[in-house]
């Protein structure tokens, strides 16, 4: 079989061998771009009726069938084979691992940057940026999929917003100039964008420009959306303005929030409402506990989907952390060897929370406590992804109230539920027939009501693990989840 690549960010894309694979008409576009937009997902032929037309005409189900056996035919004809697209039950999907997709590749090189040491975040987010060939769709005139489309745009804008901090903060402000000053042309009523731009221009003895640069931005935002500039653009201008004398701007205080190091949230989640809502419930019930770090373990076999289902929820409830997120994909079963030592975790998380290399200390215990002074008084939410044991996550733990953690792991990782008082959760595999990228909702009726009722009684109750003999006054079912986290964890 030939090479695969598939493109999403640019003008929807299929090679075969470095080949362009031809398609015919905007209905087979649209219908190809849903597809790779849920790579490895099924999308159901409702939805995919929904992206090619509009006001669909009686024959739409027919219609479907015909275009996505001419995709078929032209994936074969260029060697590709002929079970790229499978069909399953009630749509079709792309087979994933069958080729690679531009979109995936990017949220893999930010992954990677955000893990990296301080020294190559910034070429890898380049790497990662420099995958897109234009607008994402473009060229597919498509209501249906503007959700989608925005998405993608929101994301690579955070990216670009993120490449801009990283290198502000290594000093190359004449570099970056450029490609800023292009951005904000682009994206004018960005404000982190605009905020880069000032400083950088600042930095680099052109503070003219840099308020040059305010004023039209205020203008536009006056004028498009009848709003000011924001707190953090106007402070930016109000300090310009005070400066005594033009050279670099001194940066402003650090904020509380630290920038958030989330995974990306994967497109067209749905379904796992029951575990979802049970992790809720460790907010709820940490929330009247201001003197305990609540703390869950969710755990399941692996592929069943432990970091999609932690990864959205945190997106979900992110703004209830006003200090900041904090991940680390500790790779406690990857198959090549390459565990995180907690070291290397606790001086990631110390780089993020604005550590310089050059103020981290020698020795673990002095890291480790450096990062608990650091979260103390912060409400931070703390996601330790993949982890092997209790010894690889316990240095990771805050030392103070305030904070939410959340460790997944193919254990269910006993000792910590009881020794820190962790709530369990158990990650059952999703369902079959609505994977992550089935964007429509359930169907309604009767059997809308028996898939839906089929899938709550597939999800195990989050409870705690079985921690042993010396375990069996461990309270049970809603009281763990009061209990979760209740002392302070003064050492590692």
């Amino acid at each position: 079989m030939a090479d695969l690549w598939f493109g999403v960010l640019g003008p929807p894309d299929v090679r075969s061998g470095g080949r362009r694979i031809p398609r015919h008409g905007p209905r087979q576009e649209r219908a190809l771009a849903a597809l790779l937009l849920n790579a490895g997902h099924a999308v159901t032929v409702d939805r995919l009726i929904d992206v090619v037309w509009e006001e669909p005409p009686a024959s739409a189900r027919r219609q479907i069938q015909d275009l996505v056996s001419k995709l078929r035919r032209a994936l074969a004809d260029a060697g590709a084979g002929g079970d790229v697209i499978t069909t399953v039950r009630g749509g079709y999907l792309l087979r994933p691992g069958i080729g690679r997709l531009d979109a995936t590749e990017f949220e893999e090189l930010v992954a990677s940057a955000r893990d990296a040491e301080p020294t190559r975040p910034a070429a890898l987010l380049r790497r990662a940026l420099a995958l897109w060939r234009g607008e994402p769709l473009s060229g597919v005139d498509c209501p249906a999929l503007a959700g989608d489309v925005r998405t993608l745009q929101e994301k690579r804008l955070a990216v670009w917003e993120e490449w801009a901090r990283i290198e502000l903060a290594a000093g190359r402000h004449h570099e970056v100039t450029a490609e800023l000053t292009a951005l904000v042309e682009r994206h004018p009523l960005r404000e982190p964008l605009v905020a880069a731009l000032m400083r950088a221009m600042t930095a680099a003895g052109r503070a003219a420009g840099a308020l040059d640069v305010y004023h039209r931005a205020r203008e536009k935002l006056r004028d498009e959306l009848g709003l000011d500039p924001g707190t953090e653009l106007q402070s930016l201008y109000e300090r310009l303005l005070r400066a005594a004398e033009p050279g670099p701007l001194p940066e402003p205080p650090p904020p509380p929030a630290i920038a958030s190091r989330l995974p990306m949230d994967a497109f067209g989640f749905v379904g796992r409402g029951g575990e979802l809502s049970r992790l809720d419930a460790l907010l709820d019930h940490a929330a009247p506990q201001p003197t305990a770090v609540a703390m869950a373990v969710v755990s399941g076999s692996a592929g069943v989907g432990k970091t999609a289902l932690v990864t959205h929820w945190a997106h979900r409830v992110g703004d209830r952390f006003p200090g900041g997120h904090l991940y680390v994909n500790l790779r406690g079963f990857d198959p090549g060897g390459s565990m995180v030592a907690p070291e290397e975790a606790v001086r990631g998380f110390l780089f993020a929370l604005g550590v310089p290399p050059q103020g981290v200390p020698s020795g673990m215990d002095a890291q480790t406590a450096l990062y608990r002074s650091l979260l103390a008084g912060r409400r931070v939410l703390i996601v330790l992804d993949n982890a092997r044991d209790a010894a690889q996550v316990r240095p990771l733990l805050p030392g103070s109230a305030g904070c939410v953690v959340v460790v997944t792991s193919r254990d269910r990782l006993p000792a910590l539920v009881a020794k820190e008082g962790a709530a369990y959760a158990a990650a059952g595999p999703a369902d079959q027939r609505r994977g992550q990228g089935d964007a429509r909702p359930p169907a309604g009726g009767r059997a809308g009501r028996r898939r839906a009722g089929h899938r709550g009684r597939a999800h195990r109750e989050m409870r705690p693990a079985a921690a042993g003999p010396g375990d069996r006054r461990r309270p049970r079912g809603r009281a763990a989840l009061r209990s979760a986290g209740r002392h302070s964890r003064g050492t590692a």
